[in-house]
């Protein structure tokens, strides 16, 4: 994953929060038994995963997209909070909540977030749904641009919400995108907007400018050899340059 989280084995640590990234095309690489594979759908790369018990985290404010395996991960995780993220252009599935050795995934919530279509129509959401709360996972929106089928852990949408999940929950082919593929802020008066989702904070996301380090050009006293950088000053005066809001 874009971020791994491992929590060995151990669900009562206090968790973790993950919020306001921007983690757009993952990629991945997988070996198979004679090397590298290439092949289409065998990438195994995920946005946010959190791996063996990774639990009582809150995800949230994220944006992800492009991610060959997931957009978020959850393994034999509880109590992990996802919402107010957008996962958009997931490969396979945009959220799976694997378990392990068949362990309920309690108390994991996945709610109020913008969720576009996996893009080779497969499960959208992927768990074992005898292991999941279904009312845990609500009032999100899906976005299905092109009308497909809606597959939520092998079972089709409206299947899904007869079991009580997804109760809230809206299918749009646009929640207010300014100008998908580059720009998924939230347009004034969007669907999502007034479904009570917060925009993200796109100018703070992303990659951050890096600040050049301070420059020394003479420091004083210099005794013995001027110019040798040495002294046996134990209090220095520095002359150079600093960037404004950098730290000497």
């Amino acid at each position: 994953g874009a971020i791994y989280l491992w929590q060995g084995n151990d669900p009562t640590a206090l968790g973790d929060t993950i919020a306001y990234n921007k983690i757009v095309n993952t990629g991945g690489l997988p070996t198979v038994g004679s090397g590298f594979s290439t092949q289409a759908l065998q990438t195994w790369s995920s946005g946010i995963y959190m791996d063996d018990f990774a639990s009582n985290a809150q995800i949230f404010g994220n944006f992800i997209q492009g991610t060959a395996l997931a957009g978020v991960l959850l393994h034999g995780c509880t109590n992990n909070n996802v919402f107010g993220n957008i996962i958009v252009g997931s490969q396979r599935q945009a959220v799976v909540l694997q378990d392990i050795n068949g362990a309920p995934l309690t108390g994991d919530m996945v709610h109020g977030n913008i969720i576009e279509l996996s893009t080779t129509n497969n499960y959208t959401l992927y768990f074992n749904p005898s292991l999941v709360n279904p009312s845990n996972i609500s009032q999100n929106i899906y976005v299905n641009s092109n009308g497909s089928p809606f597959w939520v852990a092998g079972m089709s949408f409206s299947q899904w919400q007869q079991m009580g999940g997804d109760a809230g929950s809206s299918v749009v082919t646009n929640p207010g995108f300014a100008n998908p593929p580059s720009d998924y802020s939230l347009i004034p008066g969007s669907f999502a907007l007034t479904q009570g989702f917060q925009n993200l904070p796109w100018s703070q996301m992303g990659l951050i400018n890096t600040i050049a380090a301070p420059t020394i050009t003479s420091f004083s006293p210099d005794s013995g050899v001027v110019g040798d950088g040495i002294t046996n000053a134990t209090t220095l005066t520095l002359t150079g340059t600093a960037a404004a809001t950098s730290i000497v």
